[in-house]
């Protein structure tokens, strides 16, 4: 009976790890005075409408820009000569020019339609307030995008600590 609930609870462990979706978003580096293009690829989703969203840390989320079908406008707020959206094919753009620490964000770009909208991808924005420019074009080239990779390291360690919790569970359960 014992033997069988703890293969019940390591399977259902491993089945919890194996469903877990990690995602992240990518990181994009830019220093003040540069230029930053975020891009939102839409194939595969309904875009009939489309928004590009800001988030930054402790502010409230701010709507960039809105479309209907091939129109996409900036909102007031963002209609500066530093910010530009575009469409090409299901491709949209978000340019933002003369990049300054306020720009620092999270950007969100939703699609969908008018009852089912979805968060295509996010972008986290980083402004770097020192002169990286001329190491940046050295090593990587006009723009540099960073992604974190969830090494099987990691996603090992996450299974060793949630089986040694298991194991916790089970020797508190069944202590006499």
């Amino acid at each position: 009976m014992l033997c069988g609930q703890v293969a019940l609870i390591i399977l259902s462990a491993v089945m919890m790890i194996s469903s877990l979706e990690l995602s992240h978003n990518p990181l994009t580096e830019a220093g003040i005075g540069e230029t930053a293009t975020l891009t939102c690829n839409v194939t595969g989703h309904e875009s009939g409408l489309f928004y590009w969203y800001k988030m930054s840390c402790g502010y409230m989320i701010q709507t960039v820009a809105l479309g209907y079908f091939d129109s996409v406008n900036l909102e007031a707020q963002f209609k500066i000569l530093r910010f530009e959206v575009k469409k090409v094919g299901n491709v949209y753009s978000l340019i933002i020019r003369n990049i300054q620490k306020e720009d620092e964000a999270t950007y969100f770009c939703q699609a969908g339609a008018a009852y089912r909208m979805v968060f295509v991808n996010g972008t986290n924005l980083a402004v770097n307030q020192y002169d990286v420019e001329t190491s940046r074009k050295t090593l990587f080239g006009n723009t540099t995008t960073v992604e974190t990779n969830w090494g099987p390291t990691v996603i090992g360690l996450g299974v060793l600590c949630v089986l040694c919790v298991i194991v916790i569970a089970i020797l508190v359960f069944f202590r006499d």
